[in-house]
C-alpha cells in the first residue's frame, strides 16, 4: 500500500506539488527522510490531477513511509520548477500515519484576509529560540474550523496577519509541539 493523498483545488489544470515532513522536521526527498534545505525543488512530490480537468489533485508516496505524525504542504508552481520565494502555499495537512491505514488529524485551507491592523505572532521553542514551521490560524469562534486568516511561521518564528480591530481566536499546530488553543487575542 501507499501513502496517498487527494486534495480539492479551486482551478483545474494547476500545478501543485506536496513537500513531506516527519515528525522529526525531516523532508521527503523521493526515496527517503532527510534534512530541509528550504529548496522546494528537490523534495517537490508532483500531484496528477486525476480524473483530468478535475480540480482533484493526488500525490502518491511510495515506498510506503513507516507509521509517523506527518505535515504536508501543498504549493502550486508558478515558474518552470518548484521554487520556494514564487510559488504560493495552498495548505497544510497534518495526519497521523499508521503504515497503511490514514488517521486524519485536521485539515485547513489557506484563506487570505486583508484587514487594517497588523498582529504578528512570535513562536518560540521551550528554551526561546525562533520556531519556524508552526501553523497559524486566526478565527471568530472557538471551534477553529472557520479560518479568516492562515500563515505559518517563517524562519524568525513570526507569523504576520492584516487584521480588522475587534477580538479573535487563535490556534498553533506544529507536529511535534503541543499548544494551548485557542488563544484570545485582541487587535487594536
Amino acid at each position: 500500500m501507499s501513502y496517498t493523498f487527494r486534495a480539492k483545488f479551486e482551478f483545474p489544470g494547476a500545478n501543485i506539488y506536496m513537500l513531506l515532513f516527519n515528525s522529526a522536521g525531516l523532508c521527503w526527498n523521493g526515496s527517503e527522510f532527510v534534512a530541509f534545505t528550504g529548496d522546494n525543488s528537490v523534495y517537490a512530490q508532483a500531484a496528477t490531477e486525476t480524473p483530468a480537468a478535475s480540480s482533484t489533485y493526488v500525490v502518491t508516496i511510495y515506498p510506503n513511509p513507516p507509521p509517523d505524525d506527518y505535515e504536508e504542504e501543498f504549493w502550486e508552481r508558478v515558474g518552470a520548477t518548484a521554487d520556494r520565494s514564487a510559488d504560493w502555499k495552498l495548505g497544510i495537512f497534518q495526519r497521523s500515519w499508521a503504515g497503511g491505514m490514514e488517521l486524519p488529524l485536521e485539515l485547513v485551507s489557506l484563506g487570505p484576509h486583508a484587514g487594517s491592523t497588523k498582529w504578528v505572532y512570535k513562536a518560540t521553542d521551550p528554551h526561546k529560540n525562533p520556531m519556524p514551521g508552526v501553523f497559524c490560524w486566526v478565527c471568530t469562534d472557538t471551534s477553529g474550523r472557520y479560518p479568516i486568516a492562515v500563515q505559518t511561521t517563517d524562519y524568525r518564528g513570526w507569523a504576520e496577519f492584516k487584521l480588522d480591530t475587534g477580538s479573535y481566536y487563535f490556534f498553533r499546530k506544529k507536529v511535534g509541539h503541543d499548544f494551548t488553543n485557542p488563544i484570545r487575542i485582541t487587535v487594536t
